[in-house]
């Protein structure tokens, strides 16, 4: 938004109002509509949420609080459990923490989140004593794509004798479709 020329302060301020939601808005609240309080709002948000051991502690906070997955079955919400893991090593590692030291920590927060079966899998493959969270997150994703496969369809057949219509359930999307699409949709 700051970027943008063309716009005077006063509408880059409305417009950033219009984005911000929960705590970003509160920050900026009691902020009259002007382009000197534009110039307050920004330094009020870089102030709040630049603080690198804010950010630290926000995707700490967001991985404690994940809910753990009891069956391998729900491949849906393992893939969304997988990739906020990922995304959260990622933009940490972006802040300049490497996963060496929080992995200590974080190995055993997410094993507790993961079903048992996958913790199983897991623990197979793992080759030291204390487990590397790379490592974990590799294997894990390997048993991942693995159920991703081998679940893409779970047939659903009506027990009415004629005019059965077959649905699946894809493992990525969670929705239902009839079986012809599911074919297709194999073949691509």
């Amino acid at each position: 938004i700051d970027s943008k020329e063309n716009l005077s302060d006063i509408d880059k301020f409305g417009y950033l109002k219009s984005l911000l939601c929960d705590s970003a808005r509160e920050t900026i609240s009691g902020l009259l509509l002007t382009s000197e309080n534009y110039r307050e709002a920004i330094k009020l948000l870089k102030d709040r949420f630049t603080n690198p051991q804010v950010q630290v502690s926000a995707y700490m906070d967001q991985l404690y609080k994940l809910k753990r997955i009891e069956s391998m079955s729900n491949v849906h919400e393992l893939r969304k459990l997988y990739d906020k893991v990922e995304s959260s090593i990622r933009n940490l590692n972006s802040l300049g923490i490497p996963s060496e030291t929080y992995g200590a920590f974080l190995v055993p927060l997410l094993t507790d989140k993961l079903p048992t079966s996958l913790r199983l899998c897991i623990a197979r493959k793992m080759t030291s004593e204390i487990w590397n969270l790379n490592e974990m997150m590799h294997y894990f994703k390997i048993e991942l794509v693995a159920h991703e496969r081998c679940s893409t369809i779970s047939i659903k057949s009506d027990k009415r004798d004629s005019d059965i219509e077959d649905e699946f359930t894809c493992a990525y999307s969670n929705f239902s479709k009839p079986v012809n699409l599911c074919v297709i949709n194999a073949i691509l």
